[in-house]
């Protein structure tokens, strides 16, 4: 029984630390899903003002731009 108590071990020891790394991983994967569906949704939300400030400002960037 002695031999195999420290095989054990770094088997464990390394089980352990594979499920804590995909954890961690998925936790990230999770908040960036988070992130990426509030930071759209924000954007959604202030399309129609972005859309009203463009045609405002549509004449002003008419005249600034100039052509390439």
């Amino acid at each position: 029984m002695a031999p195999s108590s420290p095989q054990r071990h770094p088997d464990d020891i390394t089980h352990h630390l594979v499920r804590a790394f995909g954890v961690l991983v998925g936790v990230s994967v999770v908040a960036v899903v988070v992130w990426l569906v509030t930071a759209s949704q924000a954007n959604s939300s202030r399309l129609p003002l972005d859309n009203a400030l463009d045609r405002v400002d549509s004449p002003e960037r008419t005249l600034i731009r100039v052509p390439h």
